[in-house]
């Protein structure tokens, strides 16, 4: 979503990861994603990527 789509910061990654947790990060780039389901705007071998976030606040 930051950088391989340019379509957020890095703050506000986290922001969304604060205060929605990993699965609101996952589903924000799920949605980014879907707005390129051939890969046109964004070349890649498939629609949408495996998704994995670890988020550790101490």
């Amino acid at each position: 979503m930051v950088t391989e789509y340019g379509m957020a910061t890095w703050s506000e990654a986290f922001g969304l990861l604060r205060a929605g947790g990993p699965a609101r990060l996952i589903s924000a780039v799920q949605e980014v994603e879907a707005t390129d389901p051939n890969g046109q705007r964004w070349p890649r071998y498939k629609a949408g990527d495996d998704a994995a976030v670890a988020y550790c606040f101490l």
